[in-house]
């Protein structure tokens, strides 16, 4: 069996190689709560008791941004189970999900994601089936599909699911007497007011290629096309053109369009900088995931802020996009004290006092059922959420390798500003990554 998983984890560990958590980028670190993690980094699966005892397991999360808070959580629950001793353990740049299923070394406990990299995990028996458990019935049937294999298997539970927005510093527009954008024309009408007032519209974080790609097919699938998925499959396998689409091409030119309303070059800034200048009041606008709220509070407790749906550009009905964010699996390598130990925590996890602080801090709209999400600067896109008006991430249907792909030719968009060279570039190696599928 243990060669089986072997074996999966070499197959998807190039695909997962590509994929990162939707956090704050900045230095690698490893995080360990009352058990320190042992050798490898967390327990061995057989060494479920400690000489006190204890059932040990680790936790292996991919939101290094969430480090201090499960730090918290984690403590908290320990507590109140002295039975059951955790350790967390943090991705970082030489420790991955993928690097860890590789060397045959599965986490009891992990975040993971709703990618066809972990489904093929899934597909392999790495994760213990949680199918019947009572708290799954807390989870909306969309969101708990993507975690469902064809034959019933569950393999995660998700919490909540990250989002995309325009962020508005209130204060310049409550001086600048700016109504907050609903279509893409307002917001340049907005961005022109902003400007003959001396004051910049938008900052951008495109030096991180990774924040680049996110923003971009996020913003085509919610406010350009929402088949944008569809639209990447039919150019990679059917023999289209991103140009047969006006919607594509209206949307890139606009996507372009938005870059004059910055005053430093885009591809000169990265995460940390744009951070640094929205929280600080130098730019009034920024396109972001949700996961940006926390640190751009963190920098600036004082930031009037909001974050909207980004307006419709070509008429469609704007949708906020994004993913399950926080999902949990079980590793079937883990003994049955340490599994149980594992749904022991998810079930406190889940009790409403509990998810609602993790939605508090994390800032990540909850899907759970009976929470109350209490973040009032993302309060419209939380209400988007429950609405109906989400978009599931492209990234979740693309094929295999395509995500790296399309992030390492954006950039070049950027620098040349050339739509037309782009689509026949992006027509080109769509082809080539689902012609290899």
């Amino acid at each position: 069996m243990k060669k089986r998983w072997l074996a999966a984890g070499l197959a998807v560990a190039t695909v997962l190689g590509s994929l990162t958590a939707c956090g704050k980028s900045g230095d690698t670190q490893e995080a360990a709560t009352s058990a320190p993690a042992t050798g490898n980094g967390g327990t061995a699966a057989g060494d479920s008791a400690s000489s006190a005892g204890s059932v040990e397991i680790e936790f292996l999360s991919q939101k290094r941004e969430d480090v201090d808070l499960f730090d918290e959580i984690l403590a908290d629950f320990m507590s109140k189970n002295p039975g059951i001793r955790i350790s967390q353990t943090t991705t970082t740049g030489s420790v991955s999900f993928s690097s860890r299923v590789a060397s045959n070394d599965v986490p009891e406990l992990g975040n993971v994601y709703a990618s066809t990299a972990y489904r093929t995990m899934a597909e392999e028996g790495l994760f213990m089936d949680l199918r019947g458990q009572d708290f799954l019935g807390r989870i909306p049937k969309e969101y708990l599909d993507l975690f469902t294999l064809e034959d019933g298997r569950v393999f995660a539970v998700p919490v909540n699911v990250n989002a995309f927005g325009l962020y508005v510093n209130m204060d310049i527009y409550k001086e600048q007497e700016l109504e907050l954008p609903r279509t893409y024309e307002e917001l340049i009408a907005n961005c022109e007011k902003l400007r003959a007032a001396g004051i910049t519209p938008f900052a951008f974080q495109f030096k991180d290629a990774g924040g680049l790609r996110q923003c971009f097919e996020r913003y085509m699938t919610g406010v350009v096309d929402h088949d944008f998925l569809k639209i990447c499959e039919e150019v990679g396998l059917e023999g289209k053109s991103f140009g047969d689409y006006p919607t594509i091409v209206e949307g890139l030119e606009k996507f372009i369009a938005l870059l004059d309303y910055a005053d430093t070059d885009p591809l000169g800034m990265d995460t940390n900088d744009l951070a640094d200048t929205f929280a600080n009041g130098k730019c009034a606008m920024v396109m972001n995931g949700n996961w940006g709220a926390s640190q751009y509070l963190g920098l600036n407790p004082d930031l009037n802020m909001k974050v909207i749906l980004f307006p419709s550009v070509t008429g469609i009905d704007s949708t906020t996009v994004g993913t399950p964010d926080m999902c949990l699996a079980v590793s079937a390598a883990a003994s049955k004290e340490q599994q149980d130990a594992c749904l022991t925590f998810i079930r406190y996890f889940l009790e409403p006092e509990i998810i609602e602080w993790f939605a508090q801090e994390d800032k990540v709209p909850s899907i759970v059922e009976g929470v109350a999400y209490r973040n009032e600067e993302l309060k419209d896109i939380s209400d988007a959420i429950e609405d109906g008006h989400f978009t599931k991430s492209p990234t979740l249907g693309w094929a295999n390798g395509y995500q790296s792909a399309i992030q390492g030719e954006l950039q070049s968009l950027i620098v040349d500003r050339d739509v037309k060279t782009f689509i026949e570039t992006w027509d080109q190696f769509t082809k080539d990554v689902y012609g290899q599928q």
